[in-house]
């Protein structure tokens, strides 16, 4: 329960306060996360009223101990004196509903009638369809003040979806996906089309093999090899020295644009494989330098074939994954309801892809950018239609570029860029992926097929005849 604790703790810390790294801590971030965050939000299914202070003191004591702390963050007693002034007045505050958001106010009523996260998703739409037929009086227990402040929810129509809710304007369809985008199962028909097993794959073995291919697996142990387990200095930042910036742009193949780079944003492909290993656990931060991982040993034996071929592919699958989730990071949580939009763009490319070449034929990137822009965006209002079409295409490039490196994808006819993309190449990013040229097209790896085939139809093993 420790574990969940905190995991929800983070995950609202990230999503809510902007405040994803979970090591970094400055002045005034425990009160925050208490006062800003679990009172107003988070509802107390997982007693954090009563253990919720003590979670955050265990954790950052923890983070102190292994010596885990960002570099930046405020000495930890320091925070932990902001802890004790908070302390007293936390139940308290969580116990006020004057002062829950509507979700919290919603969740919180669904809970007394006996809801909770695993519910049936209908059994909580019926519930919400239940509080939208009743009057301003029927919904003032749940609402509170917010009925005060917001007349129009006297009559507003409720949708819940995962842990968000909304309270519709008259006349706005009840629509889910007019407002979480990643609601509910895509309408433009992959639903119903028939997933053809991969046919031809190569046998286990040779696919653990071809694990080995994967430059940016080569890069994430190469990265790692420079850290090394006695480590290196990095600014308040978590970032290498500047002195070391050509150093470690050399060790992952950059070193003609780590030359002239003065920070580690000056050479933004760099900088993603930084954040990527930092999220795989191929590097960690101790204070003021940082260590090779602990994922790092399974790579460089994935990589040296010192490990069985199922072994392999699973270093190779949870790359991958991670990978997707990073190349949506240009869609940030400031877009409000298209902040999960970007996650499903290269997983619905990759569908496409692999439905309409399952064996590895060759593809139009242009066409298949187009219609996953116009899958996803049909039925979302103009205006947000408008940004998310905009965003998908860095989005989608960027990601084809990572999943190329991976050994995912084969990108061909990157030559046709446009010359003033180049800039992107001289920062260790191919040309194509900032602007995507007519030409170019793209497959299916063997190791692609597998995953994809796996991923569209919920195989959690797929072995070649």
């Amino acid at each position: 329960m420790w574990r969940d604790r905190i995991e929800i703790i983070l995950q609202g810390r990230g999503e809510y306060l902007g405040r994803p790294d979970a090591t970094l801590w400055r002045s005034g971030d425990v009160h925050r996360v208490l006062m800003d965050h679990l009172v107003p939000r988070q509802n107390d299914a997982w007693g954090l009223a009563e253990h919720g202070v003590e979670t955050l003191r265990r954790f950052l004591e923890f983070l102190d101990d292994t010596e885990r702390l960002h570099p930046r963050s405020t000495k930890v007693t320091t925070l932990l004196k902001e802890l004790d002034r908070a302390a007293p007045g936390f139940p308290a505050a969580m116990a006020d509903t004057s002062r829950y958001r509507l979700a919290k106010r919603v969740w919180t009523a669904m809970r007394a009638d006996g809801l909770s996260d695993d519910s049936d998703p209908a059994e909580i739409d019926r519930w919400a369809e239940r509080f939208s037929t009743l009057d301003a009086d029927g919904r003032r227990p749940v609402l509170g003040e917010l009925l005060d402040e917001n007349p129009e929810y006297a009559f507003a129509r409720l949708l819940v979806h995962g842990g968000e809710v909304a309270l519709l304007k008259p006349g706005m369809p009840a629509d889910k996906r007019l407002i979480w985008p990643d609601a509910g199962e895509c309408d433009c028909g992959c639903a119903d089309r028939e997933t053809p097993v991969p046919e031809g794959l190569p046998t286990e073995r040779e696919l653990g093999a071809a694990v080995a291919g994967s430059t940016l697996l080569q890069r994430l142990s190469a990265l790692g090899a420079w850290a090394s387990a006695q480590g290196r200095p990095v600014d308040r930042r978590g970032e290498p020295l500047r002195k070391e910036l050509a150093s470690v742009a050399s060790a992952v193949g950059m070193a003609g644009a780590g030359r002239a780079a003065r920070c580690l944003a000056d050479v933004p492909a760099l900088a993603v494989l930084w954040e990527l290993a930092l999220e795989l656990d191929v590097l960690s931060l101790r204070r003021n330098r940082v260590c090779a991982g602990d994922r790092m040993a399974g790579i460089r034996s994935a990589l040296g074939g010192e490990t069985s071929p199922d072994a392999a592919l699973d270093v190779w699958d949870d790359v991958h994954d991670v990978v997707l989730v990073s190349v949506a990071a240009v869609i940030g949580p400031e877009l409000g309801h298209l902040s999960g939009f970007g996650e499903q763009l290269i997983p619905h490319l990759l569908g496409n892809l692999y439905t309409q070449c399952p064996q590895g034929e060759f593809a139009d990137v242009r066409s298949l950018i187009d219609e996953v822009v116009s899958e996803t965006t049909e039925d979302l209002p103009a205006a947000a239609a408008d940004i998310a079409g905009m965003l998908a295409i860095p989005v989608l490039g960027h990601g084809l570029a990572a999943l190329a490196e991976h050994g995912a994808v084969q990108v061909d006819g990157a030559g046709a860029a446009s010359s003033a993309s180049w800039a992107a190449l001289e920062a260790g990013t191919p040309a194509w992926a900032a602007d995507v040229p007519d030409g170019l097209r793209v497959r299916l790896t063997d190791l692609g097929r597998r995953l994809v085939y796996m991923r569209l139809t919920g195989v959690s093993r797929l072995v070649p005849a």
